[in-house]
């Protein structure tokens, strides 16, 4: 079974994007956050990685995916902080954990953060849902994407 629902009534039908986003493979969505500007951090080092992470700057929020590991991800929006990192945030305006193309599909299509449907919640967040601070502690990588 599909993560959403084909057979859904006109009036939710899927985009051209979101169609195309359901389709595409874990690598592919990988480089979808890669051509969409998503900054990289990597966790550890080569002989012992800890994980990676994905983040995509708005001017109030931050677009989160941390992969932990092949069979698991976590992804938010959070509120940008000036005392915070998006790694590391208290609250979030949306949040949801899962199978990682699922949950990296799931937050590519959320409306951007101005739009009027956009999530405007705040969820408080529990450790297992941030960046560890374990990885933080090992001084990550960022790698930035290519212009």
């Amino acid at each position: 079974m599909e993560w959403f629902d084909t057979t859904a009534d006109s009036a939710h039908a899927l985009t051209t994007d979101q169609r195309r986003l359901a389709a595409i493979s874990m690598d592919a969505l990988l480089d979808e956050l890669a051509h969409r500007r998503w900054e990289k951090w990597a966790f550890g080092t080569a002989t012992d990685p800890l994980g990676i992470a994905f983040v995509l700057w708005w001017p109030h929020h931050a677009d989160v995916v941390v992969l932990p590991g092949p069979d698991h991800a976590v992804t938010y929006r959070a509120h940008r902080d000036p005392h915070s990192h998006p790694f590391t945030p208290d609250t979030v305006a949306w949040v949801y954990a899962g199978i990682p193309a699922h949950a990296i599909r799931t937050l590519l299509l959320l409306p951007p953060p101005h739009a009027l449907n956009a999530p405007t919640d705040t969820l408080r967040l529990g450790d297992h849902v941030r960046v560890p601070h374990t990885w933080l502690a090992r001084r990550p990588q960022l790698i930035r994407p290519s212009q």
